[in-house]
């Protein structure tokens, strides 16, 4: 029962209990024991009252942080509604700009930090050639882009994404008439010099995926995008599009 006390009760407590043994030990008379005992209750009482208070305390310290944890959770569950309906706006905004993709490679910049940042980087090397070439075509670009914001970044950084996601993302390829495989990367690679590698992150890596359209050598009509998987920023990495890279072949 002790225990239960704040622990100045309880030493008070057993001062009283010696200074009742001291009195039998010395063995004084039963008006004075009674005197003793008289004191002890009035003691008892002050701190009953005492240990009340201290209950009193506790029990609205206890229901002011109950309090403050519900509000808490309800300021949470408002902001999180309110992140919910700006997403669904931001989302809505962002449907609707990239139905009006660009035709011109004039403004890819603006449009990259718009539409993918955090996704998908498309290096300096990449927009030099984009902004430079004939291609005709330059929503498909953009559409590819995309595909590979919504798609294959999803899929990489959950872990592949399983089948249904893998199966989405082949299939927004194939309505723009795209595919993705190997880039002529590998042992081969450095047959072609530089052509395959770029820097990135202060590293020289390989551009070892590619998405193909048409196999047209005009370069206003053939399409090609070369990019990597990098695990340590967990995107996309754009080295080069919309024309092909050289082959032995080219």
């Amino acid at each position: 029962m002790e225990d239960d006390l704040p622990p100045f009760i309880t030493a008070q407590a057993i001062s009283r209990r010696q200074a009742q043994e001291k009195a039998k030990r010395e063995n004084k008379s039963n008006a004075e024991l009674l005197e003793l005992a008289v004191d002890e209750n009035k003691a008892l009482q002050k701190e009953l009252q005492e240990y009340d208070g201290l209950l009193e305390i506790a029990d609205r310290e206890q229901r002011q942080v109950i309090e403050e944890r519900d509000e808490a959770r309800a300021n949470a569950a408002r902001l999180h509604s309110r992140v919910i309906y700006l997403e669904q706006i931001l989302k809505a905004k962002s449907v609707k700009s990239e139905s009006e993709t660009p035709e011109t490679f004039e403004h890819l910049q603006e449009w990259e930090s718009q539409h993918l940042s955090g996704a998908v980087v498309i290096l300096n090397r990449a927009h030099r050639a984009a902004k430079k070439s004939r291609f005709e075509k330059p929503k498909l670009a953009y559409q590819a882009l995309l595909v590979l914001r919504e798609h294959y970044v999803p899929m990489h950084r959950e872990g592949g994404g399983g089948h249904d996601k893998q199966k989405a993302y082949k299939a927004a390829l194939r309505e723009l008439g795209l595919e993705e495989s190997p880039s002529f990367s590998g042992a081969r690679a450095s047959e072609q010099g530089d052509e395959y590698f770029v820097q990135y992150n202060g590293r020289k890596r390989l551009l070892d995926r590619h998405l193909k359209g048409s196999n047209a050598r005009d370069e206003r009509y053939a399409f090609r995008l070369y990019f990597f998987w990098d695990e340590e920023t967990r995107q996309v990495i754009v080295g080069w599009f919309p024309s092909h890279l050289k082959t032995r072949i080219s």
